[in-house]
């Protein structure tokens, strides 16, 4: 049952069930083991919400899937031979990798489609950089070996505790702070993970999530876009659309992928920033923005 929750973290619809004369499956029922892996998937739900609903408007207007096989975005996963049954998308943007078979505890090797990954837990780059040419199957954790045109190959041993899910390189993925309920507003700002690659983009989307002022004008949707330069990368927000004011005072800028020393600036005034080596990363916290504006992050 804690896969269940672990995997079920990442559908569209997340629940536990079970019916008469079956057995009990509330989190708390397996012990505080179990439990305690099973809490932390519920509340990266919750975190995950800004994206799932994103996901599920673009579904109500696009008629695009919020959970997918892999081939849905990447055809090329027709052509590689290893197991692919349990491995699914949310959205475009992240692969979630369960074990092909649960109860076993032998190694299984997921495909990474070409474009370049990054390890959804640590935020570093998963499989090679950018997987053009042919290779290896190589360990996730170590981005050694060589690329291939369909994507990389890598190698995951399950464990209880743990679930493979990888971000694709130019995803921008908005998050949020823990909340108990959807009912309660978040606290603290936005977060926007940004992994740097080609055509780096990412949208925001939000309403009142319970009545239909979204067909009169009253929701808001904004453009994010993240160019790589010269000397580092730059960062733009579109002007939003749409009147309805999101819960956030705040936007915390994470990039994923950085390494060295960092400068942050709009225009020509410098911003506050950090620069983490060990995750590779820096970040920076802004008002929100409804308006246009341009952000640049150098070397």
């Amino acid at each position: 049952m804690t896969r269940w929750f672990e995997i079920g973290a990442f559908y569209p619809v997340f629940r536990d069930h079970s019916a008469k004369d079956t057995p009990r499956v509330e989190p708390w029922v397996d012990g505080p083991e179990h439990l305690a892996i099973r809490r932390r998937f519920v509340e990266e739900r919750y975190k995950l919400m800004p994206y799932l609903y994103g996901l599920a408007e673009q579904n109500s207007r696009t008629g695009d899937p919020i959970m997918r096989p892999v081939f849905y975005d990447y055809p090329g996963a027709l052509t590689m031979s290893c197991d692919q049954s349990s491995t699914f998308t949310l959205g475009r943007s992240l692969l979630v990798a369960p074990p092909p078979r649960m109860e076993s505890p032998q190694a299984y090797d997921v495909f990474l489609p070409a474009g370049g990954w990054y390890d959804y837990w640590t935020g570093k780059r998963a499989g090679t950089a950018q997987a053009t040419t042919e290779g290896q199957i190589q360990s996730a954790t170590q981005a050694t070996g060589e690329q291939t045109t369909q994507g990389d190959t890598v190698r995951e041993v399950p464990r209880l505790d743990y679930l493979p899910v990888f971000v694709r390189a130019g995803t921008i993925l908005p998050r949020q702070a823990v909340v108990q309920s959807t009912a309660e507003t978040p606290q603290g700002p936005l977060q926007l993970d940004i992994y740097p690659g080609e055509n780096c983009a990412g949208d925001l989307y939000a309403d009142d999530g319970h009545s239909m002022a979204f067909t009169r004008g009253g929701y808001m949707r904004q453009a994010i876009r993240c160019q790589l330069t010269a000397t580092g990368l730059e960062i733009s927000f579109d002007k939003r659309q749409g009147s309805y004011k999101p819960w956030w005072k705040q936007v915390a800028v994470t990039v994923h992928g950085w390494q060295g020393a960092a400068r942050v600036a709009r225009g020509t005034s410098a911003l506050a920033s950090n620069t983490d080596v060990g995750s590779e990363t820096v970040s920076f916290t802004v008002a929100d923005q409804p308006r246009a504006s341009r952000f640049t992050i150098s070397r």
